[in-house]
């Protein structure tokens, strides 16, 4: 407005009007471009932005950010300035932060592959853990393999197992492999010893077997077949035992049988005296026994008769052999003593005649022996005298057998 004024009074007053209209928006000092990070701690906050007015009017910026996502490493925030100046004209700016997580959790630790001896070796889980670079609790999953039915000889393997939010993965085996290399072991191990007969050779006490690895095994026996002689031979008895994983444990225990006791005669015929080899007794049924129970065969020998029936001396001899060569001999002694005289067999009795013509010879007279001999008798006459009619004539008969018995019978 403009006013001038004359000193008349006279006034002159011009108005001029001046409309202020500003359409100009305000202007950040920096506009964040949109950007990725792995994870919400990454996500940018407000950096300190400004904003300056045409007009030169002192502004304020208003800042927001958008609801974190659940998930620290997947997800998106925005970041939003705002400015209005005193004519009304608004300013805007958002800034999208995109989250993409892709680096794995890390675990604790990773148990490396191992051999051990047995499935009670077999290590479980030693409290893996994780860490998620995002910084989430994280579980990890850990699963064993099944055992297989023999416990000395399998593959188990140890799985661990972690994922985050975002679906990264990490995955842990451990291979586990079952290697027992150890034999079972007996119970007892018999010594080997001697005996003197097969019924005598032990069998299997029950020998019985533990396995390291505490598999039930079972043991098996063989016992070798005996020969024909039941007092020398040699078995064996052996115990095998093997565990699921291979191993074997043998022993064998040699069984010598060694028989040293000689055979039993059933009888041992006294030494006799007796007058004939007829009565000289034979093999009178001896039998044998042996302490291993063989079926034996006595032999039975008897020495030759010698040139006389009535004298002598006979051995009678048993022998008795098993299979081990074991010998029982006996021999008795018989000896033959004839003492009894041979027996004529006519014993003439003296008589008288007239003449010498009618002296009577030997009419035949002959002998038996008790021993059987064959024995010759022996006649003799004695010689006439002068007087054919007048005299004694003696006839004589005499025997004798190989023992030395003589038999003498004198008729007149």
């Amino acid at each position: 407005t403009w006013t001038v004024s004359d000193c008349a009074g006279n006034q002159t007053i011009y108005t001029q009007t001046v409309t202020i209209t500003d359409v100009t928006a305000p202007l950040f000092n920096a506009e964040p471009a949109d950007v990725t990070v792995s994870c919400i701690a990454d996500v940018p906050g407000d950096p300190g932005i400004t904003a300056t007015d045409n007009c030169g009017e002192m502004l304020t910026v208003t800042y927001t950010q958008s609801a974190t996502p659940t998930c620290p490493g997947d997800g998106a925030v925005t970041n939003t300035w705002t400015v209005t100046d005193c004519a009304g004209i608004t300013t805007m700016h958002t800034q999208t932060v995109t989250i993409i997580d892709n680096i794995k959790p890390v675990l604790s630790e990773m148990p490396s592959d191992t051999i051990v001896t047995c499935i009670a070796d077999v290590p479980g889980n030693p409290g893996v853990t994780a860490i998620d670079n995002c910084g989430e609790i994280l579980s990890v999953t850990y699963v064993q393999s099944a055992i297989g039915t023999c416990p000395g000889d399998d593959t188990i393997t140890n799985t661990w197992t972690v994922t985050d939010c975002s679906n990264n993965v990490t995955t842990h085996v451990q291979n586990v492999i079952i290697d027992d290399n150890i034999a079972p072991v007996f119970s007892s191990m018999p010594a080997d010893l001697t005996v003197q007969c097969f019924s005598a050779v032990p069998g299997d006490p029950g020998v019985t077997a533990t396995d390291n690895c505490g598999e039930t095994v079972t043991v098996s026996y063989v016992q070798s077949l005996p020969g024909a002689c039941p007092g020398d031979d040699l078995i064996t008895n052996t115990w095998t035992v093997v565990d699921c994983a291979g191993n074997i444990t043998s022993h064998v225990q040699r069984v010598t049988i060694d028989d040293t006791t000689a055979p039993v005669l059933s009888a041992q015929p006294m030494d006799i005296t007796v007058e004939c080899f007829s009565q000289v007794p034979g093999s009178q049924g001896v039998t044998a026994t042996d302490n291993c129970g063989e079926e034996l065969t006595v032999v039975f020998t008897q020495t030759l008769q010698g040139a006389c029936v009535g004298v002598g001396m006979i051995t009678n001899t048993w022998t008795a052999t098993d299979c081990n060569g074991n010998i029982t001999t006996y021999s008795q002694v018989v000896t033959l003593d004839d003492t009894t005289p041979p027996v004529l067999s006519a014993t003439p009795a003296a008589i008288t005649v007239q003449c010498f013509m009618d002296v009577p010879g030997d009419p035949g007279v002959t002998a038996t022996d008790n021993c059987g001999e064959v024995l010759t008798v022996m006649f003799v006459q004695s010689a006439a005298g002068a007087c054919q009619g007048n005299d004694v004539i003696t006839n004589t008969w005499t025997v004798m057998d190989c023992a030395g018995n003589p038999t003498t019978h004198v008729q007149n």
